[in-house]
């Protein structure tokens, strides 16, 4: 049987998911978490094969989570299972590490063949977003300006375009205000705007949020 951590902050998600899993054989699931600090503690203590990672996190997100996780447990395969569909969330996430990548909308059909396919040791992406990305690769899409953005710079991008201010984005991101100033100014200055209803406009047209 190969151990399954699920990390989501929504209990009812996390219990979808649970259940789903109860169905295909070959796995157990051994722990859930809601966040990235919980996650760690249950990580250090319990025997995992698979870490099942949202990337919408409270604290630290997933994409900094999947990092960690990376460098500390190199054997461990972890699948994005997430709301954002886009194929830069994808691509980022696979430049961090991630052995494979779900959108939550396809789960309920992929989720038990992205396991299987994780279990053999190969890396798992759904017929769609491998279009999506192929499409991405191909196209002056990849040279967008998102791209130069690291990824802190992008999650604070995408909490800005959401209307967080820099109080509630220091919060959710564990930040310092300043530290978010700070990587508001890079933000602006990367995509050579001037103020948060531009970054606003883009990442809706980009679809950088729901």
């Amino acid at each position: 049987m190969l151990k399954i951590i699920v990390i989501d902050d929504h209990p009812l998600v996390r219990r979808g998911i649970v259940d789903s899993i109860k169905d295909i054989p070959g796995f157990d699931i051994v722990g859930e978490s809601g966040d990235a600090k919980d996650a760690q503690e249950l990580l250090a203590k319990t025997a995992t094969d698979i870490v099942i990672l949202d990337i919408s996190l409270p604290g630290v997100d997933g994409l900094e989570l999947l990092k960690i996780i990376r460098s500390t447990y190199p054997t461990i395969k972890v699948l994005i299972l997430t709301m954002h569909p886009e194929e830069m969330f994808a691509l980022r996430a696979f430049r961090n590490g991630a052995s494979g990548y779900l959108a939550k909308a396809e789960a309920p059909r992929e989720l038990g063949r992205a396991l299987v396919t994780l279990s053999q040791g190969d890396k798992y992406i759904s017929r769609s977003m491998s279009r999506e990305l192929i499409e991405h690769l191909d196209s002056d899409l990849s040279k967008q300006r998102f791209e130069l953005l690291s990824d802190r710079e992008l999650q604070v991008l995408v909490q800005i375009a959401k209307g967080l201010n820099n109080k509630s984005i220091a919060e959710k991101l564990a930040l310092s205000t300043k530290t978010v100033s700070t990587y508001r100014t890079r933000v602006l200055a990367k995509m050579q705007m001037e103020s948060d209803a531009q970054l606003t406009r883009y990442a809706v047209t980009n679809h950088l949020i729901e």
